[in-house]
């Protein structure tokens, strides 16, 4: 009878031990669905901040673009008003020659 209650009582201490690991299994469970759903979470938030990051790197690109494009068209212009003044530079020198050469004129005639 004695070696009948040792073993009740170790099939009691068993059963308690069983439903204790049933119970950490369960938390256990309930741990890593809280984890995976934070991890996505996080996954989607990333991926979205990903996605504005990378319209950021473009809109930054086209910025840069029409820059460049303004400084081509400002070196452009220039370039262009330059060439302008050298042309009018040589027009006022033709027209101080001609004027001169029609003073000579009148001076002669």
């Amino acid at each position: 009878e004695n070696d009948q209650q040792v073993i009740s009582t170790e099939n009691e201490k068993l059963k308690n031990l069983h439903f204790r690991h049933r119970e950490d299994i369960c938390r256990l469970q309930e741990i890593v669905s809280f984890l995976q759903t934070t991890l996505q979470e996080k996954d989607d938030i990333a991926l979205s901040q990903s996605e504005k990051l990378e319209a950021l790197v473009h809109e930054v690109s086209d910025m840069r673009s029409r820059l460049l494009q303004k400084h081509f068209d400002r070196e452009t212009w220039r370039k262009e008003l330059q060439e302008t003044q050298l042309e009018f530079s040589k027009l006022q020198e033709a027209l101080s020659k001609g004027q001169e050469d029609f003073s000579d004129l009148q001076l002669r005639y």
